[in-house]
Parts: structure tokens; sequence; C-alpha cells
């Protein structure tokens, strides 16, 4: 980024490297956009309870709002003054350039995150009234840095608990390569998996995940069991390869496949 560079930790494998930089930036003075990580739909746990009996509000601001609205910025369909996202990182950027590469990596990570069925939902009971903020409430005791329920989902199931050093070294790249290559061999993705630009469908999916993989098995503050995860993991993987997909399928509808 022209303006600030401090902000991108990025040299050899920028595309990857950039994935957690709406994370990164949160404390930087960038946390404006800390909303945009996710779409709180309710689930209601309780038998016979509903969603006017607790203090809930579903955001206006949303993952599926900042999506649309970055990649028709992208696409050059849609102009600041038209977005309140937009708007937002205007505030920030006021150099074009800046802002489009802003967003795209926003967009990047958004697409992960949506894909991510803790950030398409919100436990909303007696004991969370006002939502369990996409598991993050939900404490269990800390294992291998895994501390609640939406990082359980974040980790893949306790597969992947760490943070790599930015920017990548190329064994760390390789690395990454390697398990992405091995979980594409075992999850296929049709092009009837793509959904192309089908957000609200990408979340709807997530929360269809959280209904029935997330929440039912799991027993509060207690670390998921085997069989919960065994249940689980294949479910998240399946959904890391499908999102990886349409982040390909994004990336070519946004800016060409340059004769790909």
């Amino acid at each position: 980024m022209k303006t600030q560079p401090s902000l991108v930790k990025e040299k050899n494998h920028s595309f990857t490297e950039c994935a957690t930089f709406a994370d990164d930036i949160k404390g930087k003075g960038y946390s404006f956009q800390s909303d945009w990580h996710f779409t709180n739909e309710p689930y209601l746990d309780e038998p016979g309870t509903t969603i006017d009996d607790f203090n809930f509000t579903i955001p206006d601001i949303d993952v599926i709002g900042a999506m649309v609205d970055l990649t028709k910025f992208l696409k050059n369909e849609m102009t600041v003054s038209e977005s309140t996202y937009l708007k937002a990182i205007a505030d920030k950027l006021s150099d074009d350039a800046d802002q489009r590469s802003f967003a795209v990596r926003l967009l990047i990570h958004f697409v992960g995150d949506i894909h991510q069925p803790e950030h398409a939902v919100a436990l909303v009971d007696s004991k969370y009234p006002s939502g369990d903020r996409g598991g993050n409430s939900e404490k269990i005791p800390s294992k291998s840095g895994v501390g609640n329920l939406h990082f359980v989902w974040d980790s893949v199931l306790y597969e992947y608990t760490g943070r790599p050093n930015l920017p990548l070294s190329d064994s760390d790249f390789d690395w990454y390569t390697t398990e992405a290559a091995k979980l594409a061999g075992e999850y296929s993705v049709s092009s009837s998996d793509l959904k192309a630009q089908d957000f609200n469908g990408w979340a709807k999916e997530s929360l269809e995940m959280a209904e029935t993989f997330v929440y039912p098995n799991f027993v509060s503050g207690e670390d998921p069991d085997q069989a919960y995860i065994d249940a689980a993991k294949p479910v998240c993987e399946k959904s890391l390869i499908v999102a990886g997909a349409r982040l390909a399928a994004l990336m070519v509808n946004i800016y060409g496949d340059n004769g790909v």
C-alpha cells in the first residue's frame, strides 16, 4: 500500500500473506472494520423461545454487506459515496489505489470468515440473551492456545492452532501449499458448489453448519470430545476448500483470468 506501507507484512507471497490483514490491523487504528467480519443470525436452542424473548438485535453492518460493496467497488460498479463501508475506508485512505488495495485485502479475508460457521451465527438463550458473539463468549479449558468455541472452529478443530510470522518464509509457504493441496485432494468442488457471489447463500450454509455441527453436541464449558471433533472436522475442512474455490472464482470475476 503506497501511503501506509507499514500496515503490510508481505513479500514473495502477497496473496497468501494478506489473508490475515483484516485481523492484523485491528489494533493499528483500523478497528472500524471489526464488525464487518461476521453476520449474527440467531440460533435459539431453548424449546418454546422466540427471538422476542431476548435482548438481541441483528446489526445492520455485517460481512455480507461488506463483501457486496467491496466487490462492486473493485469492479467499478460502486463509488465511495454510495457505501457506508467504502466511506469508512476512504476516511482513513484518501488515495484511490490504496482504497482498492485495502478493499481487496479485506475481501480475501472475509471470504474465509463467511465460511467459518461461527462467523454466521449467535447462540441466543437464557445464558446469552444478547448472543454468544459467535462462540467467543463460550469459554473452554485452553488447549493448544484454543480457549473458546469460536477458536475451536477457527483452528479447524485444533488442526491449525498457530500463526506464522509474516512475511512467510519459503518453508512456511511450502508447508501451507502442501496442506492446501492435501485437502484439495480429499474434497472435490464442482461448478455447482461455487454459487458465484451469492454471499447470502454462503452465509446460510455456514449458519446451517452451526445449527447442525457447532452447537447441538457441544457441552458448555468443556473441550469438545473426540466424537464431536470427528464429526465436525471433515465438514470444516470441506468448507475451507469450497471457500478457496469461491475466492478464486471471485478474483477472476473482478480482475479477469488473464488468459488462464
